[in-house]
């Protein structure tokens, strides 16, 4: 952004080449004339005046200041000179030198035009009083003319002073503000980089975190399996039951870690991997159950609801393993998402077991009537026109797009 002393140089410039070029076609004829006259001194006064106004106007090491008095001392000279000429001429160079002493020019500057220029009415006013121009006026139409340019003067370099002074104001305060924007723009920058380096670190610090839990859980799967293979067949049916449970727990910990949605666990995503179908991801087995297909809506759920899910998943494909899998389906209800699984329900001898059994020997453990709410696994269909089978009520999740497998 160019400052006013920026423009007024430019503004300087742009005048003192014009003129410098406007000047050529006064200077030849003027040259030549003389020289005809045998005038030789304004032979030279002509050309060493047209020869600084070149020089000045085409030599950037010339002082401004220097510049600006060249160009007003131009237009007074010119002034004075054609005021003893054509009628009302001179007038307007006297005019021209004092607003350009105002425009470009410091306050000594305009004063000293103005005074100068007074100076000049005045020499043309004693010079016309004693007839010594050739078309002098009146003297009293010299002083009246004189009265109203000085007011004129006045009135001009008041109004153009005024409007330099605003709008060097309003230029300060756009670059003050543009400096205080800057920094607060540094400031922002800096302080993004850092939010962006304090959110990698958490990233990573979340992915540690996922990776410790996710070996810890292996390292207590490992004790837990050591424990069985030593222990009796009842015992070692608890360390299976426990075994499962912390599978199912590794399972929503493996989801949490992959998921790029990881302050929720994609319930069907969850049941493909707790039952071992491996559609999105490599299958635990977590039930000991056989194939099972997964169909319904895509759904999500908490962390905690999920974990919960994921154990009573577990429970339920594994009281059902003997029978080589099944169908699981995904109900959308008005309470919340159920589970439905139809599957031949036979014991360990190969004999058929009633619904009702099942879920009993499902709800015989402890731990499991703990953690699961009451009523949430049912032997019967809870609404009319639903096939027969064991219904797991999940927590309230958020029903999401139509999804079978």
């Amino acid at each position: 952004m160019h400052s006013v002393e920026g423009v007024k140089l430019d503004i300087l410039g742009g005048l003192l080449r014009m003129t410098a070029a406007a000047g050529l076609v006064a200077y030849l004829p003027s040259v030549i004339a003389s020289a005809v006259s045998g005038l030789w001194i304004l032979v030279v006064v002509d050309t060493v005046a047209y020869g600084w106004i070149l020089f000045s106007a085409f030599r950037p090491s010339v002082n401004h200041r220097l510049k600006l008095y060249s160009l007003i001392a131009a237009g007074l000279c010119l002034g004075a000179v054609v005021l003893a000429g054509a009628d009302g001429a001179g007038y307007v160079w006297l005019v021209f030198a004092v607003i350009v002493s105002a425009l470009l020019g410091e306050r000594l500057a305009l004063f000293a035009t103005v005074a100068a220029t007074t100076l000049v009415m005045a020499a043309y006013a004693t010079a016309s009083a004693y007839g010594l121009l050739p078309r002098g006026q009146n003297p009293l139409s010299i002083l009246v003319i004189a009265s109203n340019l000085i007011i004129i003067f006045a009135s001009l370099a008041f109004v153009i002073r005024r409007l330099f002074a605003g709008l060097e104001a309003s230029l300060h305060e756009r670059e003050d503000f543009s400096m205080r924007l800057e920094v607060e723009l540094e400031d922002s920058r800096a302080a993004r980089l850092a939010l962006a380096s304090e959110l990698e670190n958490s990233e990573a610090l979340l992915r540690e975190l996922h990776h410790r839990v996710k070996n810890n859980m292996q390292l207590a799967l490992s004790l837990v399996a050591l424990e069985s293979d030593a222990a009796s067949h009842d015992c070692a049916r608890g360390f299976q039951g426990l075994e499962r449970k912390l599978q199912a727990i590794a399972a929503v910990n493996e989801i949490l870690l992959t998921d790029s949605a990881r302050e929720t666990v994609d319930l069907l995503v969850l049941s493909r991997l707790v039952t071992g179908s491996g559609l999105h991801a490599a299958p635990l087995a977590v039930g000991g159950a056989g194939c099972w297909a997964v169909e319904g809506q895509e759904a999500r759920l908490s962390p905690e609801d999920a974990i919960i899910a994921a154990i009573a998943i577990s429970e339920v494909t594994s009281a059902l393993g003997g029978a080589g899998g099944g169908l699981m389906r995904l109900l959308d209800s008005e309470n919340g998402l159920r589970l439905h699984f139809m599957s031949s329900i036979r014991d360990e001898s190969g004999g058929a077991v009633a619904a009702e059994d099942a879920v009993a020997n499902i709800l015989g453990d402890a731990t499991l009537r703990g953690i699961l709410p009451a009523g949430s696994i049912l032997a019967a269909p809870p609404d009319p026109g639903l096939g027969p089978g064991i219904y797991y009520m999940t927590g309230k999740g958020r029903r999401a797009a139509a999804i079978r497998s």
